[in-house]
């Protein structure tokens, strides 16, 4: 059975290390996941206006099987989604509960020495790099995602910010039992990409 995530274990994934995202509406909302009924996340956007809301849910009356459009509207309306309305606010972002993660796992390498870097100068994720983080926490924890953007399952990302963050959050997911731990978990990550000539890493 192909492995999905809700947006519960997604919120109380992120927390964990300190990013807080909060319900809010499309006036402030400056982030969106849409979930189908279940609450299981489809996909995740960044949408810095109310108008911006709109336009998209409004997408979801285009007619898919009498015209080609995008991807997007087909995905909403087949598996019924909803919009959920988040707010991030770098200000409240906790970066010890991040550090707290980083030490008490024992995590090391370069790609963490940037996080680490970032930590030591207060510099907290910006509304961008959250959203990628949340992309990639499902990319980090093998759920499946409808994005395209930032959702790259090969080594292009390994060693950036955002995923190395989003490496961090699937680890407290797994080591706090909000997702089930498949296997003792490394304590690096690596920063040699792997050697698959054959593959077609985009």
């Amino acid at each position: 059975m192909a492995k999905l995530m809700s947006i519960d274990q997604l919120l109380k994934a992120t927390a964990a290390i300190g990013i807080h995202l909060e319900d809010a509406d499309y006036d402030t909302a400056n982030l969106y996941v849409m979930v189908d009924p279940d609450g299981i996340n489809l996909y995740i956007g960044k949408a810095a206006s109310k108008r911006r809301h709109l336009e998209e849910d409004n997408w979801k009356e285009l007619d898919y099987e009498q015209k080609i459009v995008s991807g997007y509207p087909v995905l909403m309306v087949e598996n019924d989604a909803c919009r959920r309305p988040l707010l991030y606010t770098p200000e409240n972002f906790r970066g010890t509960k991040l550090r707290d993660h980083i030490v008490k796992h024992k995590w090391g390498g370069d790609a963490i020495d940037t996080v680490l870097n970032r930590l030591n100068n207060e510099t907290p994720p910006t509304v961008e790099e959250v959203e990628k983080i949340l992309v990639r926490t499902h990319i980090r924890t093998g759920r499946l995602i409808g994005n395209s953007q930032f959702a790259s399952q090969w080594e292009t990302p390994i060693g950036t910010y955002s995923d190395t963050v989003a490496a961090l959050v699937a680890d407290a997911a797994r080591t706090l039992g909000i997702i089930p731990q498949k296997t003792d978990k490394g304590t690096e990550i690596t920063d040699e990409p792997e050697n698959d000539s054959d593959s077609d890493q985009t």
